[in-house]
């Protein structure tokens, strides 16, 4: 029995050991771990991405919709972050069994490389190197590269967060407005006459309440700034009036102007014509109609507002554009 333990001894001696040095072994790389780990935080990226895009195209969500987009939301941002907190974990305790096998160190210093899995232990080595050690080496580069790399990874999944509003308000899309010209409703009703006399009311009402005194015999002053002296900034460039004022804060029977919420109302005067259900503007199709009309004929309507601002719709039927 004791000639088998000391030719056991002697096989161990012979093989692990040679002039007192053990024999270094290559370590394995965790493929597999890493593998799943990355492949669970890639599947929970696209999920939100699909989620994302599935909610956009909704439109205006209920109040349910918009329950469980936050429930969804939250959850696989949760799972996001734990994967890949999983792999930088797994990818930092790897890389501290390198660091111990590239050279001696003294316990303290294998303490503190033992501890880089999480981003407070890669600190305090880092730490240690700098204001207790004897300055930087291999070693304390390297673990400052892999603290960066970790930390930038952790404020993605973070920085996921800022790429939509859980509370999100409608915005504002310029332009507000556009005409659609394959509606033939824009030609045939509401009768061009009608909405004119409506605009004319509507303006008569708000130059009633607010007058504003234009000399319509000069043009120049239409452009004047603060009209008034109701605030109001009006210019004129080519076809487009452009309106610029203060929203008001009311608090009770007090007026207040508000000057960080401004309007801007703009308006331009344009001439398109149509021809065999095509509309054109300056001799270029800008648009299709679909629709039968019983009457080819040229429509033009002026009226002079009490604004002084001239205003022309007109369309054209039957006619060559060009």
């Amino acid at each position: 029995m004791a000639s088998e333990y000391q030719s056991i001894t002697t096989d161990i001696t012979e093989e692990k050991v040679e002039r007192g040095k053990v024999e270094k072994r290559p370590l394995k790389f965790p493929w597999v771990g890493i593998a799943w780990r990355f492949t669970g935080s890639l599947f929970c990226f696209i999920f939100i991405i699909v989620m994302l895009w599935g909610y956009e195209r909704m439109g205006v969500l209920s109040s349910w919709d918009r329950r469980g987009f936050n429930t969804l939301n939250i959850l696989f941002s949760a799972f996001v972050s734990l994967a890949l907190g999983s792999l930088l974990t797994l990818l930092g305790h790897t890389l501290r069994w390198h660091l111990l096998q590239r050279e001696a160190a003294t316990p303290g210093n294998v303490d503190l490389i033992l501890g880089i899995g999480e981003p407070t232990g890669s600190l305090r080595l880092l730490w240690g190197h700098t204001w207790r050690g004897k300055g930087w080496t291999k070693t304390t580069i390297i673990v400052l590269l892999y603290f960066i790399a970790s930390i930038l990874a952790r404020i993605s999944v973070a920085g996921l967060g800022l790429t939509f509003e859980l509370n999100e308000e409608a915005g504002v899309d310029y332009p507000v407005m556009m005409t659609d010209w394959r509606d033939p409703g824009w030609i045939t009703e509401p009768d061009p006459r009608e909405t004119l006399r409506r605009f004319v009311d509507f303006a008569s009402v708000g130059l009633a309440t607010s007058p504003l005194s234009l000399n319509k015999s000069d043009p120049a002053s239409w452009t004047t700034e603060n009209v008034d002296g109701l605030g109001v900034n009006r210019t004129v460039d080519g076809r487009t009036l452009t309106y610029t004022f203060s929203l008001n804060e009311y608090r009770g029977l007090e007026v207040e102007s508000n000057k960080d919420h401004v309007v801007h109302s703009s308006s331009s005067c344009i001439v398109r014509n149509f021809y065999n259900g095509t509309v054109y503007q300056d001799g270029k199709s800008v648009g299709e109609v679909t629709g039968k009309f019983d009457s080819l004929e040229r429509r033009s309507i002026k009226v002079s507002l009490l604004t002084g601002i001239m205003v022309e719709f007109s369309y054209k039927h039957g006619t060559n554009p060009t």
